[in-house]
């Protein structure tokens, strides 16, 4: 019962922080202007509860902390000022993907240039270059945190509810036999 149990508890868990976390965090990009279409990027790896220690415990992907707190300028691997002597590069290239998501041509040589202008600003600021567009999975948390919890604990309970009953049902089942 105890594997059982943790099983609904983690599927519990996930299901919620897929349907109501994210899709706060989601509303809190959109208005920090950070992305349109959210639901494409995986925030949430993994959850767990320790019930012993009633604490929740929630995974994200490393790259969560650029999106929460951005890049240093010093770790932008772009400097207008030096020539790598390499054809292609896998930044100013990602630059030129973000920028046809945006409906600007990759063909365009004023694409390229683009590209370039952002990354010698993001070498100099940063990224993002809005300093504003920071911090919003810390402003996400604690403006919904409460009633997070809240809900997420009302969830638990039935999904505990459900499973005591279920226990109760087999046991009398067997007291027929």
């Amino acid at each position: 019962m105890a594997e059982d149990l943790n099983k609904i508890i983690k599927t519990a868990i996930l299901e919620w922080a897929e349907k109501v976390v994210i899709t706060d965090l989601g509303k809190e990009l959109v208005i920090k202007g950070r992305a349109t279409d959210y639901k494409k990027s995986r925030l949430i790896a993994d959850a767990e509860i320790k019930l012993n220690a009633e604490i929740l415990e929630v995974w994200m992907p490393d790259y969560w902390r650029y999106v929460e707190y951005g890049v240093s300028p010093n770790a932008i691997p772009y400097d207008p000022h030096k020539r790598s002597g390499k054809k292609h590069s896998k930044y100013i290239n990602a630059l030129l993907h973000y920028l046809s998501t945006k409906g600007k041509s990759s063909t365009d040589p004023r694409t390229k240039n683009i590209a370039f202008a952002i990354a010698a600003k993001q070498r100099k600021v940063g990224n993002p270059i809005n300093k504003a567009k920071l911090n919003w999975i810390s402003a996400t948390i604690q403006k919904w945190g409460s009633k997070w919890a809240s809900d997420l604990e009302k969830i638990l309970n039935k999904k505990f509810e459900t499973l005591i009953y279920r226990e109760i049902d087999a046991s009398e089942k067997q007291k027929l036999k």
